[in-house]
């Protein structure tokens, strides 16, 4: 003969949180899984507080997939790349550079009323796209 326990809780309508569990709750009741959703939701917290996640990869296997690599592993690939590119690109030699000889200049003066300037600064959307495009045509030039 099967016997049969039938445990009771309250959720308080007031509670936003316990009002749209009771939302939910209806739903399921409608689909009739309201008593499967209760059996899962109490193995995967035993498990879980256990320290095992063998419930959760059992419900969920599609988080057995590998994380995402590192912003360090990133980082780290970026930087063997950058080696890799400033060891193909070859640097003219000194005897190419020619000096321009300049006229010293002398060093600004500032008045105390410039210590009350205010500056301004304006964001622009596109100069970031410009910035690459220069950087990538001056290694270019390079060659």
């Amino acid at each position: 003969m099967l016997t049969k326990q039938t445990l009771r809780f309250d959720l308080f309508h007031t509670n936003p949180v316990e009002a749209k569990l009771i939302t939910e709750i209806k739903t399921l009741k409608k689909m009739k899984q309201w008593t499967q959703y209760v059996r899962d939701g109490l193995r995967l917290i035993i498990d879980l507080h256990a320290g095992n996640t063998i419930v959760l990869y059992e419900m969920f296997p599609h988080l057995q997939t590998p994380p995402p690599p590192s912003s360090q592993h990133i980082l780290d690939e970026m930087a063997r790349m950058l080696e890799q590119l400033a060891d193909e690109i070859t640097l003219p030699s000194t005897q190419q550079i020619k000096t321009i000889q300049v006229e010293k200049f002398t060093e600004p003066v500032f008045d105390k009323e410039d210590d009350d300037m205010i500056l301004s600064v304006i964001v622009d959307a596109g100069a970031g796209k410009r910035a690459s495009q220069n950087f990538l045509k001056s290694m270019m030039a390079l060659n």
